[in-house]
């Protein structure tokens, strides 16, 4: 089916473009598609070709034959595609400009001539940014007013933290005891948050302070 318009809103659903939902919002057809993202780069820049690969923008979404003029989408590991020719023969312009330049390091020439390509000439020609400070007369939104005080635990709090502080430096040592503790900072970072999370108190009035809290002391490993 052929859509006249397609949006999609939260496009980075589909950073990876490997996963099936990546593989089936390619699929859809449409005369013009736009893609709606908070964050359409979160870890590398690698991200983005699957949100290029959505819209099939030419060239940054296309294959190319080293021999000849032709392009395509997609191709395989299978040793001839749809077009005819040999699958190694085919280069993937975004991996080759863009991703793979970066990749050697943005004080690097390639590094700093990817960057700039992305930049200048990729991002400028397909993105359409607004920013909060651009949009501030649109939003009318009111003034911040940031207000701090100081709030302690009663004594039923105070208990409750310091079990739980204890507990969290417990479980903490033992990982550094065991030489573990690189492979378990997920885990460090669930503890930290259980300490913040006793550390909120949901007022009379329904307004959440925060009060000053004590981490556990990160002891350097041997």
């Amino acid at each position: 089916m052929n859509y006249p318009f397609f949006l999609f809103v939260q496009a980075h659903f589909i950073k990876d473009r490997r996963c099936n939902t990546a593989w089936a919002v390619f699929a859809l057809e449409s005369e013009c598609k736009w893609a709606l993202s908070g964050t359409p780069l979160q870890n590398r820049v690698g991200e983005l070709y699957s949100l290029i690969r959505f819209l099939q923008i030419f060239p940054y979404s296309y294959y190319f034959y080293k021999d000849c003029s032709c392009e395509i989408l997609d191709t395989s590991m299978k040793k001839q595609c749809d077009c005819g020719h040999s699958s190694v023969r085919h280069f993937c312009w975004w991996n080759k400009y863009i991703s793979t330049p970066i990749q050697y390091g943005s004080t690097s020439f390639k590094g700093k001539r990817a960057m700039t390509l992305l930049k200048e000439k990729v991002l400028k020609g397909i993105v359409l940014r607004r920013t909060k400070k651009g949009r501030a007369a649109d939003l009318a939104l009111p003034p911040k007013i940031v207000a701090l005080r100081r709030d302690s635990f009663d004594k039923n709090e105070m208990e409750f933290y310091e079990a739980l502080y204890t507990q969290s430096v417990t479980q903490f040592d033992a990982y550094v005891d065991a030489g573990t503790l690189m492979n378990n900072y997920a885990h460090i970072f669930d503890l930290l948050t259980r300490l913040r999370q006793v550390s909120y108190i949901t007022s009379f009035y329904g307004c959440t302070y925060i009060l000053m809290l004590r981490l556990p002391y990160v002891r350097p490993p041997h």
